[in-house]
């Protein structure tokens, strides 16, 4: 909807091994972005690149995307794409999708 602000929270991590508990992890991948799209053919609205949590840490990332009151994309749903180039082989990242809680605003 034009004129809101959307706010995703993003958790990032990057563990200290691979999935099977021994081999070791490289380090962050080159490119780790989130694509905000629109529409069943998903269009680009907006992207953010994500930095490494540091080793070891699995650390809240806030996405916020203001849409502007002539939002192409009004009315359509907003999608969430994350791209990670993990080349060379031995690049890790880990990611979970929790709602932003609200923050209350006090008025005397």
């Amino acid at each position: 909807m034009a004129g809101n602000t959307y706010v995703l929270n993003l958790y990032v991590g990057l563990p200290n091994t691979e999935p099977d508990g021994s081999s070791p992890v490289a380090g962050w991948p080159p490119t780790v972005r989130v694509y905000l799209t629109a529409g069943s053919g998903g269009a680009q609205v907006a992207a953010f690149d994500i930095r490494s949590p540091g080793r070891g840490q699995f650390l809240p990332n806030l996405i916020s995307f203001n849409a502007p009151y002539n939002f192409a994309f009004a009315g359509q749903n907003i999608g969430v794409l994350i791209f990670v180039n993990a080349a060379p082989n031995g690049y890790s990242a880990t990611f979970d999708i929790a709602p932003a809680v609200p923050t209350e605003i006090v008025v005397n």
